[in-house]
């Protein structure tokens, strides 16, 4: 029996939960397939790339030019921001991609597109028209371009670029979907390939990680460490899916009755005009929270929603709204006590993480859902950790929650679209249409 406030028609209810289970299942394989695509027939392209971005950008192999991003939207978040996260880590001189910079000024302050710079466009249509733009002035600037894109004729991939990353959003995906009852699959505007581009720029920067380790031993790198790295990089694709299915299948068993609560709840505040509040840090950040506050505002008449701490989108806390808090490790257990105490205990807090149940980030949780991924738990505050350099390992493992996290909240929202009747063209009408 579902706790929740007011009826849930229950025949119309399994079916939505059952398009939760086959949305991340679905998800993953294409994910796979796209992957795969990537490994059968651009290796020879994305060895030179890997050749070039080193040579051209890292300190340590006397590259000196500026990694800059073109991107916008969920890509901005899940794809350029995976990868300047990972390229920073690394030594690169990346200007790090920030939505806000672009009203307040591109780049920043001292941050311009100087010649010799290296352009990343990620856009899956290649026509999103700010950043084909930026692309054109790149070019004219003396830039080289790098256009990931699942549309090889575009504007995007027009006139002068170096390398052209050919990122497929739904290779074979008529013969996936047949795996499927039709209809019974969710995963709108793009979301397929939004998520390939995160993996692909995740499982980039442990290639170069691994490439970067033997020019700081003081290797001189050989055709064969560039075969070596791919190789590393395949296989760190496959084994975080394949984790991941396992992750999400035990989390749907263990915690069937906790995700039915948290979409009948999210149904239920769909109706509301009660705020529904969502944080995470780091990464889950850009690969969970922000997309899946991107896609509950595109849905027709869409939910009032806040960001915890997050100045430009941050609403305050009253009794009868709703957080989401997710953290792999659990360490934000005082921003849950203080959403409690700042709700007079009224807010519903539903919560995500790898944390054991004991922790006691779960202490002031409502809504349980413990989903396996994150393996090393550090102690101590998660600010200083960042401030002295303590970042997350490189994927699998270090990916391996984010992954499984953001999976699970598309198939969520593939659920509470399914429940309410919301298709593909409805949320396009809730898309921005000046970009």
């Amino acid at each position: 029996m579902l706790k929740i406030k007011v009826p849930i028609n229950e025949t119309k209810f399994e079916k939505s939960f059952n398009t939760f289970n086959n949305t991340w299942a679905y998800l993953i394989e294409q994910i796979e397939a796209n992957l795969n695509y990537i490994f059968e027939n651009e290796t020879e392209v994305l060895t030179k790339f890997i050749q070039f971005i080193i040579s051209y950008c890292h300190p340590e192999y006397s590259g000196k030019s500026k990694i800059v991003f073109a991107s916008v939207g969920r890509s901005l978040f899940m794809g350029a921001k995976t990868a300047a996260m990972r390229l920073s880590q690394l030594g690169f001189n990346v200007d790090f991609p920030y939505s806000s910079k672009e009203i307040a000024g591109p780049g920043g302050p001292g941050s311009k597109i100087e010649e010799g710079d290296v352009v990343i466009a990620i856009s899956t249509s290649g026509s999103t028209p700010y950043v084909v733009n930026k692309v054109n002035y790149a070019k004219n600037a003396g830039c080289s371009v790098v256009a990931a894109t699942a549309n090889e004729r575009s504007l995007l991939t027009q006139g002068n670029v170096e390398f052209i990353l050919k990122i497929p959003g739904e290779h074979n995906k008529k013969k996936i979907l047949s795996n499927y009852d039709e209809g019974s699959v969710f995963a709108p505007m793009g979301t397929s390939s939004e998520c390939t581009q995160m993996v692909f720029w995740e499982i980039i920067g442990t290639g170069l990680n691994f490439l970067i380790q033997k020019i700081k031993s003081g290797k001189e790198l050989q055709l064969k460490d560039f075969q070596d790295a791919l190789t590393k990089i395949r296989d760190t694709y496959k084994t975080l899916l394949f984790t991941a299915k396992q992750h999400l299948k035990n989390c749907s068993v263990n915690y069937n009755d906790e995700i039915k609560m948290f979409i009948a709840n999210m149904i239920l505040f769909y109706y509301s005009n009660h705020t529904v509040h969502l944080f995470g840090r780091g990464k889950i950040f850009n690969v969970v929270i922000t997309p899946f506050e991107m896609r509950l505002r595109q849905m027709p008449h869409g939910y009032v929603t806040s960001i915890l701490k997050y100045a430009p989108k941050n609403r305050p806390i009253r009794p009868g709204q709703i957080a989401i808090l997710v953290s792999g490790s659990g360490g934000i257990a005082t921003t849950a006590k203080k959403v409690k105490e700042l709700s007079e205990n009224g807010c519903m807090i539903m919560a995500v993480s790898s944390a054991p149940l004991e922790h006691e980030f779960w202490a002031n949780i409502d809504n349980k859902i413990r989903l396996e991924g994150r393996q090393n738990f550090r102690e101590g505050s998660w600010e200083k950790q960042q401030w002295e350099g303590l970042h997350a390992d490189f994927a699998p493992e270090g990916f391996q929650f984010e992954f499984n996290s953001c999976v699970l909240f598309e198939s969520i929202y593939g659920a509470i679209c399914n429940y309410i009747g919301i298709s593909e063209n409805d949320l396009k009408k809730g898309h921005a249409n000046y970009e």
